[in-house]
């Protein structure tokens, strides 16, 4: 098929088909995504972070250019260099794999963590916009940047940000979500105490316009010494009198109660290969919170280090074998039936439809899904339409130009 054969839509049309039926879309997405909002977490990008946390990955990397930068080969290729005569090298295999396994993952992290202040604060907060035309988010990615982003603007998210978030709170904007939930929780009792000449007033807060509303905050920031800046009252002031005023919040269920998976029917986000915040604890699923006050990374070299818990993350190149570690996790074969049992439409973001994922594409071509949208390059549509009819053979395809998505 000649490339102008091949019609190719905007996402400003996609999302006007998706509209315009009463059926539910859904929406998977692929590392391209976050490289589209500047979170560059493919291999060789964490490659590069990983040499420079310890200048002893420069010493493999020609080696790692050469399988195009694929940890698990390294991992490989390193354990083959240790002889198995020994019960020492035996050790010295495992801790090797656990090394490298932990500075890969540690990498990835510090990248989100970098670039992630940036996508709070700038024109992409109004992210959701992307998001809100899905009822299901599912992700090729184990990195944490989809998670922290929708927890970002769930429903209550005041408490979903500060008791499920990664980081510890420096990593993240520790004064702004000190001063949102004071704010927050004033609003929320209807009333704020001040001090005026001696006298100690309870102003009602709910139906006060956004001027006065910000100058009792600023009054009474000054009156306790709160010692907190006028541009982050403002920003903040302006955040929550969105939200009041009906500002569109998604409605976000990772599965988790705190720190658990318990396995519920209204679970709407799927980590498909697991996710690094993700482990198993002998048999139990959990995820690391801000609760127990530690970095993400500081958590995971305690995970990674001990038999009885184990990262839930799908850390193979081959479909078949990534296949199989889903098979053996209860919280990954969740996911896997979710993708299957999807009907409707589905939105597929940032992936580059590779041969190591055909289990992913396999379950989709073989549900009920009816219409799939694909994001491309216009460069590279003959190729990503020959790879979706490959595919995707019994489903309605239609590309769509990923430069005509606005996060705005």
């Amino acid at each position: 098929m000649m490339s102008e054969d091949i019609k190719m839509i905007t996402y400003p049309q996609v999302l006007q088909e998706l509209k315009s039926t009463d059926q539910c879309s859904h929406l998977l997405l692929g590392n391209g995504f976050n490289n589209s909002l500047g979170i560059c977490t493919n291999y060789r990008n964490i490659f590069e972070k990983m040499v420079e946390e310890d200048f002893i990955y420069k010493t493999v990397k020609s080696t790692i250019e050469t399988i195009d930068y694929d940890i698990e080969k390294l991992i490989g290729s390193l354990k083959e260099c240790i002889n198995t005569d020994s019960s020492f090298n035996s050790f010295l295999k495992s801790y090797v794999e656990n090394k490298v396994k932990f500075d890969f993952m540690k990498s990835a992290c510090l990248i989100v963590r970098d670039k992630i202040k940036g996508i709070y604060q700038d024109r992409n907060e109004k992210i959701y916009l992307l998001f809100k035309n899905f009822t299901t988010y599912l992700t090729l990615n184990y990195d944490t940047f989809l998670y922290l982003i929708l927890m970002k603007f769930k429903r209550n998210r005041v408490l979903a940000f500060q008791n499920s978030s990664l980081f510890q709170s420096r990593d993240l904007d520790e004064i702004e979500n000190r001063i949102y939930a004071e704010i927050k929780g004033a609003l929320e009792n209807g009333q704020i105490t001040t001090q005026v000449n001696n006298e100690t007033l309870n102003t009602c807060l709910n139906k006060l316009p956004k001027t006065t509303f910000e100058s009792i905050i600023k009054n009474y920031n000054k009156q306790n010494n709160k010692q907190w800046k006028s541009k982050d009252i403002r920003r903040i002031c302006n955040r929550i009198w969105e939200e009041k005023n009906n500002k569109p919040i998604l409605e976000i269920n990772d599965g988790f109660q705190d720190e658990l998976f318990n396995n519920n029917y209204s679970q709407n986000v799927f980590f498909l290969h697991g996710s690094f915040h993700l482990y198993k604890d002998k048999t139990i699923i959990k995820k690391i919170t801000q609760k127990q006050n530690e970095a993400v990374y500081e958590r995971l070299e305690e995970i990674i280090n001990t038999n009885e818990e184990e990262i839930i993350c799908v850390f193979t190149n081959k479909s078949e074998d990534k296949m199989k570690q889903i098979q053996d996790n209860q919280y990954l074969s969740k996911c896997f039936d979710k993708l299957s049992n999807l009907s409707g439409n589905l939105v597929i973001l940032g992936a580059s439809l590779d041969e190591n994922d055909r289990h992913i594409f396999s379950a989709v071509n073989n549900s009920n899904v009816c219409r799939l949208y694909i994001s491309s390059s216009v460069s590279s549509k003959c190729e990503f339409s020959r790879r979706a009819s490959q595919f995707f053979p019994s489903k309605e395809i239609t590309l769509f130009d990923y430069r005509t998505i606005s996060y705005n």
